[in-house]
């Protein structure tokens, strides 16, 4: 079997080396995009072995006159799709250079395992840590999948994989490190409340621009944006989605009012669901924890979204 890795880059210098030395002996083809590096990230990609597409090869979703800093934001997924485009490997993975892999050497394994057995994803745990090396969030995502033509990114921002049919779970994982968390939620802005805009009907939108008005400390803004992501879910029938969004606000409410802020969670629709409420209380719970340990973090750190509802609904004795 043939492994493509797929790599954006921009400005990684210091931690593209990392990076692929941490998946060393996973890939056999590295294609890489740089999308406006200062520093001396292509070269060194170049000495790494890849194929490099041009920089003019990037894709943006809002030109830099369009955007209010004058710097642009890139269309990530028509990136991603670049490098997938270029990429002649049965499977890919897709990582950034900011990111490493935990345990890489047994991810060679993980893929051609999963492959002979009929699966064609892996999802992986994505680990964001901050500048002091505080964990900041944990997020469910598919990093490696079967070269397909179905299979490809989609949503410029927050981007993921579509068309894979059949998912495997394996216990691999991965970090990044975020210099300055709040900086990218504040730079993503622009281009998810245009993405809400273009697609009202995607509920992980409102969810994101929630989180980052709960990273920024807005949190008013923060419970108005995941109740409006509620409501869509709810609209739409994705009872996990549903779920995610009121512990956002449950979260946001805790933050803005302190304990006081309990009370707002008694705020959730009446007609909501034992499953709603779970996860609710456990997001106050986890977050009344970590503050009587005086664990320090911004208020977004404080629950893994994903991996939290089924540990919420075991909480409250329901299945």
């Amino acid at each position: 079997m043939k492994i493509t890795l797929c790599l954006l880059a921009k400005n990684a210098a210091q931690t593209v080396g990392r990076m692929l030395e941490s998946v060393e002996g996973v890939y056999d083809e590295l294609v890489a995009l740089d999308t406006g590096s200062q520093d001396d990230t292509p070269s060194m990609l170049v000495e790494y072995g890849a194929r490099l597409l041009p920089t003019a090869e990037t894709v943006w979703y809002l030109a830099p006159q369009d955007s209010p800093d004058g710097e642009g934001r890139i269309d990530f997924a028509a990136c991603r799709n670049k490098l997938l485009a270029a990429a002649t490997g049965d499977w890919v993975v897709s990582l950034d250079a900011d990111e490493w892999a935990h345990e890489g050497e047994y991810w060679r394994q993980a893929v051609e395992g999963s492959a002979e057995i009929g699966y064609d994803a892996l999802v992986f745990a994505q680990h964001a840590v901050d500048s002091a090396g505080r964990l900041a969030e944990v997020a469910q995502c598919v990093r490696a999948f079967r070269r397909a033509p179905e299979v490809f990114w989609v949503r410029p921002v927050h981007n993921y994989v579509t068309g894979y049919a059949r998912p495997y779970v394996p216990d691999l994982h991965i970090f990044a490190a975020y210099d300055d968390l709040r900086s990218r939620w504040e730079r993503s802005m622009p281009a998810l409340l245009r993405l809400h805009v273009e697609h009202p009907e995607d509920y992980d939108v409102p969810m994101y621009i929630a989180k980052a008005f709960l990273s920024m400390g807005a949190f008013a803004t923060a419970e108005g944006w995941a109740k409006q992501a509620a409501v869509i879910a709810g609209a739409a029938g994705v009872e996990e989605a549903t779920s995610n969004a009121w512990a956002i606000f449950a979260r946001a409410c805790v933050c803005r009012r302190g304990a006081a802020g309990a009370k707002q969670v008694c705020g959730l629709p009446s007609d909501a669901p034992d499953y709603w409420w779970a996860v609710a209380k456990a997001a106050l719970e986890r977050w009344e924890q970590r503050s009587r340990a005086s664990t320090p973090g911004w208020p977004s750190t404080t629950v893994n979204f994903v991996a939290l509802s089924p540990q919420a609904r075991g909480m409250l004795g329901m299945h």
